[in-house]
């Protein structure tokens, strides 16, 4: 019976027996494309992300419906349509698995600890480079105003777009260069990259937290889905706050922002003690097989 696989998939099964552990956990995963391709179409992705954001940004009203459309067209339908052509499974190959319910109420937890932590990060951050001018607008712009703005909002910056760079960054690129250069190097460099794909450097130390933060979920947990709750949990509450408080937000004083938030870390690293992997790495299955 003729291999319904690609050539190159086929090709890499010949030479299996030369290729490391680390090689093969690339190959389960994208169909035996090597890390540095599947970073470098990542990448593309998000470019064509931020690009199709400007570009309908000019042509529309509405602030949710470009975030809306590029995310699903380059975070979501391209990523679908790759998985889909290398004849891999979408499920498997993404790591997304429903969380029980105990993991929920832990990342719930999770999230919420590092909230002041985030906070105390923006504020040092805003000091080193101050807020643009254009920001304040933006924010405005995203505060829903009506019951069809706090649907297109919810389903843009809750569902689609948590949903979409999650894919792209841990559901691809960290699983890319995991297989590359191992897991704690991978979760570092991801996270940071995540924080400066964003361009916005007066919040590139928070979002480098938290992106650091989303990959060891990731890592820990082994699902995608995970990452998935933090990310919108965080949008979530961030755009509930902006909604509920706009200009008038307080400001909390530095030494008590800095004392809750050395609290909150101590009970996020509780939470995220508590996590556990489901679904065992592919290097993790392999150390765990007995010696022949």
């Amino acid at each position: 019976m003729d291999d319904p696989r690609p050539p190159h998939q086929q090709a890499r099964d010949v030479d299996a027996p030369a290729q490391d552990s680390d090689y093969h956990a690339a190959d389960e995963f994208f169909g035996g494309y090597p890390a540095l391709s599947v970073l470098s179409l990542s990448l593309l992705w998000i470019l064509g992300y931020q690009l199709g954001i400007s570009f309908l940004g000019e042509k529309m009203d509405s602030v949710y419906l470009p975030i809306l459309l590029s995310a699903g067209v380059f975070h979501l339908l391209n990523p679908w349509l790759f998985l889909r052509r290398q004849a891999t499974p979408l499920l498997e190959s993404l790591r997304i698995g429903l969380p029980r319910g105990s993991q929920v109420f832990w990342l719930t937890l999770l999230t919420l600890c590092l909230l002041p932590t985030i906070e105390l990060l923006t504020q040092f951050n805003t000091q080193l480079v101050p807020v643009p001018e254009g920001f304040e607008e933006f924010l405005e712009g995203i505060i829903p105003h009506s019951g069809a703005d706090w649907a297109l909002a919810c389903t843009a910056l809750v569902l689609i777009a948590p949903l979409g760079e999650e894919v792209v960054f841990r559901g691809f690129m960290q699983q890319a260069a995991r297989a590359s250069i191992g897991p704690l190097r991978a979760s570092v460099g991801i996270g940071v990259f995540f924080s400066l794909i964003h361009l916005q450097p007066h919040h590139v130390i928070p979002l480098a937290f938290l992106g650091i933060a989303l990959c060891l979920v990731f890592e820990r947990t082994g699902n995608l889905l995970a990452s998935v709750w933090i990310h919108a949990l965080y949008n979530g509450v961030g755009l509930l706050m902006a909604a509920t408080l706009g200009d008038m937000e307080p400001e909390i004083p530095s030494p008590l922002l800095a004392g809750t938030a050395a609290i909150s870390l101590g009970l996020a690293a509780l939470a995220y003690s508590q996590l556990r992997n489901e679904q065992p790495w592919t290097l993790d299955r392999e150390e765990e097989k007995p010696a022949e």
